[in-house]
């Protein structure tokens, strides 16, 4: 509890912070809190006591940006990611003696040590780019590194050491003799990784600029927002620019949050190129459908929901996952994507170790299944979305909301 204590603080305004609290037991409240802390959240307008910080898996601040926020928010020219995992757009950056100093969209300044900083891109991410970013990005370093941007669609890295970054020029030294380079000719830069790992964050803040948070610390009144990653980097903002608190130490873990341990696909139509190319359009994906758009599910009364968490599964897949620590319960919403419901069907069975917990056929004309299972004892959890009736047609599962439950205290 020594990281949650100083997550969040009072609230000073007399009607409180308006805000949605999503429960460990699934339930979602709506409200305004005068106070957060590591006692837990403090209801203004109703006398529901107070609700334990450790049984909420996440906060969603539901004050937009006034038009006066919105005015002021620019464009951005960087995207920085920092050790702990954080990551943000920025209009600035500059590296100079060990430090960088950079902008937020709304002009809020951030400074750190560059030991924080894992890299930074000075192009839009782009889909002919981004598999060779992640790449270049993901070999060893032994030293500081620029990616060259050889054309719109080919880059390749230098070794070298990075010395300052301002608007225009990184001076990079490489064999010994130091080159300023033009920004214009660089994907981006990225820095040797320190040895010792950044301590475990609290949360993951999500805000209204596109910038995700691994936060240590995280104290908000009404009139201001503290921040502290776990990379050590500080700042203060509005509450208005906060979009969405996931407490990492709470009692729910997203399956879209971990790494399935196995991944088993199987055409319906096997062998050959067609296979491979089908491999990768059908692929999993986390918190968006197979097209990349938002997971949404429609019940058979029209009713619409949108879920910010969530799998999008093709048939013949079955994951299987090495469940962390011990869990209760398993629980997730089943349904067809929308943009299939007239023919997807599919068999989902869901098995603990090697003992079948739910099994049933979901399709776009019926209800979305709600699926609650115990997972006492259970170590391995494998999830199989099977064909349905019409061969693998249109057999877009989405898995919204899929937790593994360690208390419903």
């Amino acid at each position: 509890m020594l990281l949650i204590a100083w997550i969040l603080a009072m609230f000073t305004a007399a009607d409180g912070l308006s805000v949605e609290l999503y429960r460990a037991t699934g339930e979602s409240v709506r409200g305004a809190v005068v106070r957060l802390d590591e006692s837990g959240i403090q209801w203004a307008d109703r006398d529901g006591g107070t609700i334990p910080l450790e049984d909420i898996s996440r906060i969603d601040f539901t004050v937009e940006l006034d038009e006066t926020a919105r005015g002021i928010a620019a464009h951005p020219d960087a995207w920085m990611t920092w050790t702990d995992g954080s990551r943000s757009p920025v209009t600035q950056v500059r590296i100079q003696q060990g430090e960088f100093h950079a902008k937020l969209l709304d002009g809020s300044t951030l400074t750190g040590p560059t030991r924080s900083l894992d890299a930074v891109r000075f192009y839009a991410p782009a889909p002919g780019t981004n598999q060779q970013w992640e790449a270049l990005l993901g070999r060893p370093r032994a030293g500081d590194v620029v990616i060259v941007r050889k054309s719109a669609e080919s880059l390749d890295l230098l070794e070298g050491v990075i010395h300052a970054v301002n608007d225009d020029i990184v001076e990079f030294e490489f064999d010994g003799q130091k080159i300023p380079v033009k920004r214009t000719k660089l994907e981006g830069i990225a820095f040797v990784r320190p040895r010792e790992s950044p301590p475990k964050a609290a949360g993951k803040l999500t805000d209204r600029f596109g910038g995700e948070w691994r936060l240590a610390k995280f104290a908000v009144t009404s009139q201001e927002a503290r921040l502290r990653t776990a990379g050590g980097v500080v700042w203060r903002w509005s509450p208005q620019h906060l979009r969405r608190l996931e407490l990492l130490s709470s009692n729910v873990v997203y399956l879209s949050d971990l790494e399935p341990r196995q991944v088993e696909w199987t055409s319906f139509f096997p062998g050959g190129r067609l296979e491979d190319s089908f491999r990768s359009l059908f692929s999993v994906r986390k918190n968006s459908t197979l097209s990349g758009v938002p997971l949404e599910l429609v019940g058979s009364d029209g009713h619409r929901r949108v879920f910010a968490k969530g799998l999008a599964i093709h048939s013949r897949t079955e994951l299987t996952y090495r469940l962390p620590e011990s869990f209760q319960r398993f629980r997730a919403v089943a349904g067809i994507d929308v943009s299939h419901r007239a023919v997807g069907t599919v068999q989902l069975t869901i098995r603990g170790d090697d003992r079948q917990l739910w099994s049933g056929e979901i399709t776009g004309s019926s209800d979305p299944a709600v699926i609650d299972v115990s997972l006492e004892g259970v170590r391995r959890l494998t999830i199989l979305v099977d064909y349905g009736d019409n061969a693998d047609d249109g057999d877009h599962l989405i898995l919204c909301d899929p937790k593994l439950i360690k208390s419903t205290k």
